[in-house]
């Protein structure tokens, strides 16, 4: 049976744009991430259950539902049903024969019965975002961070995965033929559009959701964890509060795209990112 009245919390982005230390930031303020992370901490049982652009295209509503709900109940130690089972031994597959296999045992371990329970817990994986709108309409007891990084050092990241999983779902289509400037313009169409779309779930639901910027947290972290701890309704001790202002790194502020020539950008893109806030030169 799902817990509706502790929040959990869910942190998600565009890849690349900081989430790390917004994750290290809540593990060490006491929330439990899973236990199935990579380095960057990311929810590898996220990751493994709904980064699937090929079935995202063709689920429906009740699919991804489902979906979410056996990721929920995973995270939070629920018994599974056979089904739930089978269906999590179907997604098993890993290059890592090991980690396929400790993956079919946890999920056999909840079929027999509850595994140990998180009194608080969450995820961080930035695909999240993806399915923001089901996750708040299914789930009233989510809260979701959703990190902003300024969109022109973004479009030059060379992380452009989610462009490549998820551009066509914003219409932006790519042909495998962009040279790196088209690729950089499609990368900050796809920002634009993704988090123009977060922006208006937060409108919607502005007790479930909140934006962060990456510059916000670099610069002013007090002010950017106190908010942060305070959503999540984490309440750390003062000296634990002062070491957590100490995790986010000054110099990772924005500003990369300073050496990069942005007059392969339309005015019309510069302008829309100068309408989150960010300055531009």
């Amino acid at each position: 049976m799902l817990n509706n009245s502790v929040p959990v919390i869910a942190v998600g982005a565009l890849g690349g744009s900081g989430t790390r230390v917004v994750a290290q930031i809540l593990i060490d303020a006491g929330l439990w991430l899973g236990d199935d992370l990579n380095e960057s901490l990311d929810n590898l049982t996220f990751t493994r259950l709904l980064k699937r652009p090929k079935w995202y295209q063709q689920a429906d509503a009740n699919a991804i539902e489902q979906r979410l709900r056996l990721f929920w109940r995973i995270m939070a130690g629920n018994r599974l049903a056979f089904g739930e089972l089978w269906q999590g031994v179907m997604l098993s597959q890993h290059p890592d024969a090991a980690h396929s296999l400790r993956w079919c045992l946890r999920l056999g371990a909840q079929w027999l019965g509850s595994s140990n329970l998180y009194p608080r817990w969450g995820w961080k994986e930035p695909n999240t975002h993806i399915y923001l709108d089901a996750l708040l309409h299914h789930f009233p007891n989510l809260r979701y961070i959703h990190l902003i990084r300024h969109g022109v050092d973004m479009a030059f990241s060379s992380n452009r995965q989610q462009l490549i999983n998820w551009g066509n779902r914003f219409g932006i289509e790519l042909t495998g033929q962009e040279s790196n400037q088209e690729l950089a313009s499609k990368q900050l169409d796809y920002w634009i559009a993704s988090n123009k779309r977060v922006v208006q779930l937060a409108e919607q639901f502005p007790q479930q959701v909140l934006l962060l910027t990456h510059q916000q947290l670099c610069c002013n972290p007090l002010q950017s964890i106190n908010a942060l701890l305070d959503f999540c309704q984490l309440s750390p001790e003062p000296a634990l509060r002062e070491q957590l202002y100490q995790l986010p790194n000054p110099k990772a502020a924005d500003k990369r795209y300073c050496a990069e020539d942005l007059r392969l950008f339309l005015a019309s893109q510069l302008a829309q990112v100068a309408e989150f806030g960010f300055e531009i030169g």
